[in-house]
């Protein structure tokens, strides 16, 4: 039977774990896991290496889609925000 959930001892900043209940994500990262390496997250560059995907990967990536100076930084303000407004 194939896993519905994934944890990750050390999945925030903090150093907390969690635990994701998607049946599909888990999937995806069970099969990811299978790349050589001791990185999850990787990609294979234009020379054909395997490159670990970096914060600064993320944040070049968003600031092309953004077309704006905007990183992952924000994204943790933003979800910060929303649920401090929600809070009230």
């Amino acid at each position: 039977m194939p896993a519905r959930s994934l944890s990750q001892e050390r999945c925030r900043a903090s150093g907390a774990g969690c635990e994701l209940d998607d049946r599909q994500l888990a999937a995806i990262v069970r099969h990811m896991q299978d790349l050589p390496g001791e990185v999850l997250f990787q990609y294979v560059d234009e020379s054909g290496e395997r490159r670990p995907i970096e914060s600064a990967d993320v944040d070049a990536y968003l600031q092309q889609a953004a077309a704006e100076d905007f990183t992952s930084k924000d994204f943790r303000t933003w979800a910060g925000t929303v649920l401090a407004a929600r809070a009230r």
